[in-house]
């Protein structure tokens, strides 16, 4: 098959851009009403932060928000509630778009790679296509629906977005023409990376392995021409020091907070495996698979040892195949921030750290997919010749038959993946139907089934409610948020006995939690057990003397015993943290006459 005969039946780059811009709005528009979970909530919903840009201080503090190492990421969710408030259509058109837009880039890089200087002979004519079928897979792979419908996660797309950006200005810095321009936009699209998610840290490492393996010359003439880029590159570091220096994810990830770097290690074995699992079968998908526990080497002997395999095969490769060695780096490297030994308390593994990380094997598949149909195409084309010559001469042209089949394989693929994706977003229309998939997917992570009970209670399923969060108890005992949390739901159900055996177990587990002691205080009340109530109320506001809640209630307990002189200072301070209630102030200005002015 000759470059011509290829190059015919092509289709040109704008028009696969194109392509990957329908795929991406038919694969998620179905999703556009789908609600804030799970972290939305605290990082949008509940954050004030993000409620006003101007004067420039509102505007830096918006940025430095809930993840003060995201000030990027930050600054476009501050936007969209600019934009629209809590509307979330607008949330989720910005997550959309962003996915396309790095499935565009994606697109970039590999048609560049492929008709570069050290694949373009074997690739370049079928550059385009082929760069197609690895966005268009990638795009709309079920496992990147995590990060496209849970908006909180668009820091992963941003930082994908901005870290291909950065490999495809530097590989277009290799031209003549332009370099410092493309540079200056490698650099540029690397700092707002590193200010996007701490995974950027290994985008350096990427474009310089690039330049390793599919760049001419030696090491040396590489840096001689490349220096600046490199030192401009290794700057963005600083940044990321910078901002993660204050350790904005407090005591959820780092060293020395109880478990260890080995064992994050071994917990990580069969993550690895269970990533590429889902690379090849996306089912089941789960948003939360529930946090590090200690293990023991025996336990994870058989996936780990497969996880060192393919490192060692990555190793090898480098060095015999690099084209095929860069792939595997690829792989490991974005996932090693999150997935190898730093520790990370909240969860053991995620499917959104594979969003970038996928693009490895989608290309290696789709690539060598490809060199194996020409393979065994080449093997047949001369008997095929004096018809192909024919049927040329004939006016008959038909385009080759690697592109028949490889189109049809494509369209075969896209036709499964398309719908077990839309089918994903509609997990993610309700909040209960999404933890539910979490619980089917690991019945074992108690923290599934609490979420599951929490969402299960704010749509009034009380019952529901509380057998999930006996299953959680019965996983981990002393969790101490699912006592509480059944403590609220007894409370409802009006078994009060059993609401305060919970609230009570749940503050003896947390001593120093106000929202226990105040809640348990209520079902004191309740019971007409007022002087136990007064007591953890003052317990509550001793710990947290801002509780919007304790002040208000310790005021009405003494109010209703008779005591006006001690109730006036708790019914003020309620006010000042909540002054919309009405009825609070109403009596207060009334004890404050009585107290003042008594009848005689």
């Amino acid at each position: 098959m000759s470059t011509d005969e290829v190059r015919r039946w092509l289709p040109p780059a704008w028009l696969c851009g194109l392509i990957l811009v329908v795929l991406g709005a038919i694969t998620y528009g179905n999703n556009l009403h789908g609600p804030f979970i799970y972290d939305d909530q605290s990082t949008i919903v509940e954050n004030p932060g993000l409620r006003q840009l101007w004067p420039a201080d509102q505007l830096v503090a918006a940025m430095r928000t809930v993840h003060p190492s995201r000030p990027l990421a930050n600054l476009t969710l501050a936007l969209n509630y600019a934009w629209g408030g809590l509307e979330v259509r607008g949330y989720h058109l910005v997550n959309i778009g962003v996915h396309i837009v790095a499935s565009l880039l994606l697109f970039a890089v590999v048609r560049l790679t492929l008709r570069g200087e050290r694949l373009g002979e074997q690739f370049g004519a079928a550059a385009n296509p082929l760069a197609l079928a690895c966005a268009a897979i990638w795009l709309v792979h079920p496992l990147q629906s995590e990060c496209v419908n849970y908006i909180t996660q668009r820091s992963e797309m941003l930082m994908a977005t901005f870290f291909l950006l950065t490999l495809y200005a530097a590989i277009r810095a290799r031209e003549p023409s332009g370099r410092m321009r493309w540079e200056l936009l490698a650099i540029g699209a690397c700092a707002a990376g590193m200010a996007t998610k701490e995974v950027m840290v290994t985008a350096p490492l990427i474009v310089v392995l690039y330049d390793a393996v599919f760049a001419s010359g030696t090491w040396r003439q590489q840096f001689a021409g490349r220096w600046r880029l490199y030192l401009g590159l290794a700057a963005t570091w600083g940044l990321l020091a910078w901002l993660v220096g204050d350790r904005p994810h407090g005591r959820t990830a780092g060293f020395g907070l109880g478990l260890s770097p080995w064992d994050y290690a071994l917990n990580q074995g069969e993550m690895v495996v269970e990533y590429l699992r889902l690379v090849f079968w996306p089912h089941p998908l789960n948003l939360d698979y529930g946090r590090a526990v200690p293990r023991e080497l025996g336990e994870v002997a058989l996936p780990g040892g497969f996880v060192v395999a393919l490192l060692l095969v990555t190793a090898v490769a480098l060095w015999k195949r690099p084209p095929l060695g860069f792939l595997g780096a690829w792989f490991f490297l974005i996932l090693a921030p999150t997935s190898s030994i730093l520790p990370i308390l909240t969860e053991v593994g995620a499917e959104r750290r594979v969003y970038l990380s996928l693009a490895a094997p989608v290309v290696l598949l789709v690539v060598g997919g490809w060199r194996l149909l020409t393979k065994f195409f080449a093997r047949s084309v001369a008997p095929a010749a004096p018809r192909k010559a024919k049927a040329r001469a004939d006016g008959q042209a038909t385009p080759p038959r690697e592109l028949i089949v490889g189109g049809l394989a494509l369209l075969i693929l896209l036709a499964v993946l398309v719908p077990v994706t839309r089918s994903r977003n509609r997990d993610y229309h309700d909040t209960v139907t999404i933890w539910q998939t979490a619980v089917a997917a690991r019945e074992s992570n108690p923290r599934a089934h609490r979420n599951l009970g929490f969402e299960l209670h704010n749509a009034h399923r009380l019952d529901e409610a509380a057998a999930s969060y006996r299953r959680a108890l019965a996983i981990e005992p002393a969790y101490q948020q699912v006592h509480f949390d059944l403590g609220l739901v007894y409370k409802d159900l009006r078994e009060l006995a059993a609401a305060e055996h919970h609230l009570r177990r749940a503050a003896e587990l947390n001593p120093g939690d106000a929202k226990a002691l105040n809640s348990l205080a209520n079902i004191c009340q309740e019971a007409s057990r007022a002087d136990d109530a007064i007591a953890l109320y003052r317990r509550a506001l001793e710990i947290e003397p801002d509780h919007p809640s304790a002040s208000l209630n310790l005021a009405i307990a003494l109010d209703r015993q008779g005591r006006p002189a001690e109730a006036i200072p708790y019914y003020a301070r309620a006010l000042e943290i909540r002054p919309e209630l009405r009825q609070a102030r109403a009596r207060l200005e009334h004890l404050r006459r009585t107290v003042e002015s008594p009848v005689p």
